[in-house]
C-alpha cells in the first residue's frame, strides 16, 4: 500500500474510533438517566431487560474502541490519534 493508502485507511480508522466513543458515551448516559429514574410497576421487567441489552452493548462497543485503538499507530508518544490524514488525501 502506498503512503497516501494508510493514511487514509488510518483516518477511516480513526473516524470510525470516533463514532464508537460517541456511540459508547450516549449509551452511558442513558443507562445513568435509567438509574436515576424511579421506574414502578409494570414497568420494571422491560426497563430491566433494556438496561441488561444496552450492559452488554456497550461493553462490546468499549472492546472493539480498545481493539480498535491497539492498532493504531501512536503520534509522539502519545495514545492519542493524530489529526485526520483523510483531509490532505483529498
Amino acid at each position: 500500500m502506498s503512503e497516501k493508502d494508510e493514511q487514509i485507511k488510518q483516518a477511516q480508522q480513526e473516524a470510525q474510533l470516533r463514532d464508537l466513543e460517541d456511540i459508547s458515551r450516549i449509551v452511558g448516559n442513558t443507562l445513568t438517566l435509567i438509574a436515576e429514574t424511579d421506574i414502578k410497576g409494570s414497568h420494571v421487567e422491560p426497563v430491566l431487560e433494556i438496561v441488561n441489552y444496552n450492559r452488554g452493548f456497550k461493553k462490546q462497543i468499549d472492546q472493539q474502541i480498545e481493539t480498535l485503538k491497539s492498532t493504531l499507530p501512536k503520534k509522539d508518544g502519545l495514545d492519542v490519534p493524530a489529526i485526520s490524514p483523510l483531509a490532505e488525501a483529498k
